[in-house]
């Protein structure tokens, strides 16, 4: 690879440095160390995972966003308080309150007019009148028990209808198809003639049409396929109504057509975001969050699993209060686990103990919880006989997953009674499933039983490389496990630059050195859509048709690549005629095989300035090493680069070919703010490793980086 340096790269004398590999002295390296986390916010699910290409399909959003929905929300929040109310007279005067919201004072209809939606929460409103149109919101006849809301569509005079513009655009490509379906029933006496365009915004070119009859004063359901004769990744759907009249719609969906392998059930992911997922090669998957999980400040906006099966007319959807938008639920707990199998991973079940960021369920309350938590783990792994496995194969399902982990909560220790929640459910989810790990949301040491405890944080560039060593003095004899599962540079890391990532990247030579202690790790968040860029630093950003990693994509897919079976002894030394100190370099060793003939070599660099180093292998018993390919190189022409749609790949995976090798050692530059990939290999006839006892790789576990100075 060839470099354009900045000046700042290059004016600096490069340091010398050694790295020593000692394969006599290994331990065993967590075999699910790295993985990845997915969350509802940013629009990683709603315009982006999610192949739905209409926003707000059953109009929900826009009932919360003009007010429509402020009586199901006093319903639904009267609801639960009346389930937390004993049989006393305030439970009676509450029934009577609840039998107020159901008599009829709730508004049966609403026209939405431009003054009404002038005082709107912050989701985007993608639905919009045509001329001649009376749109409005109404309930008087639902296309089903949990879907209550539909739209009414009113013109004197033909050419009336309404506009969607998906998530910022539907993005149309000539030749491509897609699968059309919505719900519509005819409140006039004649047959009502309906033509749905994709088009462009503002309606001049039309890429596909389909036409259709409306005729039953019954919900029915239309599908047709729509091709496109032309690309632009800003069109909208526009469904036309030819003839004066009136009609309801509901449930307007538009998938890509390879998703829609079966035309009821679509396959709901977006693939070119799940191929950037299965590039990170994750060992789990943790969903559905993190804040999404307890819905923000108030348990009513929870994520809510049962809410989320079957076919997707059937989903209520929920206000995603926590991150300002509407989430219509076509990412359900099944969904979740279609995409675990998908990528061949492991789940990661996080559910709600009772708390969100405000309200906190006591204890005497939370067996309705509980059991709904033991519900959801038959779900996923009952048979097709028990009651929710027979749920799952009705969904198309029949065979068992699974589940190996649930974590208990989200960032909820100090929260009132999560200590006292926190026992309950381990009681009970131990006592029916055993042999599930439960994550807690801290160390509970002394107070409540630990199996693993979950670790976040989010930092500067500084702060994240000198967390490298956070774990080096936890004893794996007497600690308890850890997951680390959201960590990430935020302050200092712009959209996602190269600093921030090769901060990343020597603390991730910290979690494998430590991974008998840090056994889990994910980076977060894992989405964001360039039109909701609500969290500065992630992953992988998107919009409606393009994606691209930020550098610390690739930081993560050089760890996850051949993660390995055993962490090998590695200690970074500097020179100390040289240099008196050395904090800018690290490094980590791994066997990708059990016998150790394919080692692994991670170095970073997160010098301004290249460093000249020597890798010496210890411990082959004179093997002949050699590399088993190019190395591997994410590196870029100065700190603060950032990827971007017009230059995605400006800090990627790259080929680094300039390594000597000789003796079994190699001497190599690594280049400025730098981490190198370098796999060596040996005959497994001339390399046998030396055999331990079960406690000598616990007696070796202190070793560490280390630092010489100059006497």
């Amino acid at each position: 690879m060839c470099l354009v340096l900045r000046p700042e790269y290059v004016e600096a004398t490069p340091q010398s440095a050694t790295i020593k590999v000692d394969l006599q002295n290994t331990k065993p390296l967590a075999p699910d160390l790295f993985g990845i986390f997915f969350e509802e916010l940013n629009n990683a699910g709603e315009g982006g995972l999610h192949a739905e290409l209409i926003q707000d399909r059953s109009f929900d959003a826009l009932a919360f966003a003009s007010k429509f929905a402020e009586s199901d929300q006093a319903l639904r929040l009267e609801k639960e308080e009346l389930q937390r109310l004993d049989a006393s007279a305030s439970h009676a005067a509450a029934a009577r309150q609840l039998q107020n919201y159901t008599s009829g004072e709730s508004p049966r209809q609403q026209t939405l007019s431009q003054s009404r939606l002038g005082d709107m929460w912050k989701q985007s409103v993608a639905w919009a009148g045509r001329a001649n149109t009376e749109m409005s919101l109404t309930r008087e006849n639902p296309l089903a028990p949990a879907n209550k809301v539909a739209l009414k569509l009113k013109t004197e005079e033909g050419g009336g209808g309404v506009t969607n513009t998906g998530f910022w655009g539907i993005p149309a490509v000539d030749g491509n198809a897609y699968a059309l379906s919505f719900y519509a029933l005819n409140q006039a006496e004649s047959s009502q003639q309906v033509k749905v365009w994709l088009s462009s915004k503002d309606s001049i070119s039309v890429y596909a049409i389909a036409s259709f009859e409306v005729e039953s004063s019954e919900w029915t359901r239309y599908e047709a396929k729509l091709e496109s004769n032309g690309t632009d990744p800003k069109a909208s759907l526009e469904i036309v109504l030819e003839n004066p009249g009136t009609i309801l719609l509901d449930q307007v969906s538009l998938f890509p057509a390879e998703n829609a392998r079966d035309a009821s059930n679509p396959w709901p992911f977006r693939q070119d975001l799940v191929e950037m997922m299965r590039y990170l090669e994750p060992k789990f998957m943790r969903f559905p969050g993190g804040c999404y999980v307890e819905g923000g400040d108030h348990l009513v906006n929870r994520f809510e699993w049962k809410k989320a099966l079957g076919p997707i007319e059937g989903r209520a959807g929920h206000a995603n209060v926590q991150w300002g938008y509407w989430s219509t639920d076509g990412l359900g707990l099944y969904e979740y686990m279609q995409l675990c199998e998908e990528l061949k991973t492991e789940p990661i079940w996080v559910i709600n103990n009772g708390i969100s960021h405000q309200e906190f369920l006591p204890t005497a309350q939370v067996l309705p919880w509980i059991n709904d938590t033991l519900d959801s783990i038959e779900f996923i792994t009952g048979s097709p006989n028990s009651t929710w496995g027979s749920v799952r194969a009705r969904m198309g399902h029949p065979e068992a997953w699974g589940l190996r982990y649930v974590a208990i909560g989200n960032e909820d220790c100090g929260h009132p009674y999560y200590l006292e929640n926190y026992i309950a459910f381990y009681a009970a989810i131990k006592s029916r499933y055993p042999n599930i790990q439960l994550i807690a949301n801290c160390n509970l040491d002394g107070h409540a039983p630990t199996e693993v405890w979950d670790w976040h944080v989010y930092i500067d560039t500084w702060d994240m490389w000198n967390r490298r060593n956070e774990f080096n003095n936890y004893n794996p004899q007497t600690s308890h496990e850890v997951f680390a599962s959201e960590y990430a540079v935020v302050a200092d890391g712009g959209w996602g630059n190269l600093k921030a990532a090769i901060a990343e990247a020597g603390f991730m030579t910290g979690l494998e050195r430590n991974s008998q202690i840090v056994t889990l790790a994910s980076y977060a968040p894992l989405f964001v859509h360039a039109e909701n860029h609500g969290w500065a630093t992630n992953l992988i950003n998107i919009d409606n048709h393009r994606a691209y990693g930020t550098p610390s994509y690739y930081v993560q897919r050089l760890f996850a690549k051949d993660a390995g079976v055993k962490y090998v002894d590695t200690q970074v030394a500097i020179k100390p005629t040289q240099h008196v100190h050395n904090d800018y370099l690290a490094a980590a060793t791994t066997c990708i095989d059990a016998d150790c003939s394919r080692v692994c070599l991670k170095v970073v660099n997160f010098a301004t300035y290249p460093q000249s180093i020597n890798v010496t292998v210890a411990g082959g018993n004179g093997a002949a090493w050699e590399l088993e390919e190019d190395a591997e190189l994410v590196s870029g022409p100065y700190a603060e680069a950032e990827n971007s749609f017009n230059d995605p790949e400006l800090v990627s995976i790259t080929s680094f070919t300039d390594i000597g090798f000789s003796n079994g050692a190699l001497d190599f530059e690594a280049p400025p703010m730098s981490l190198l990939r370098i796999v060596i290999t040996s005959s497994p006839a001339q390399y046998q490793p030396a055999q331990y006892g079960p406690d000598i790789a616990s007696a070796q576990y202190a070793a560490q980086e280390l630092h010489i100075a100059s006497s």
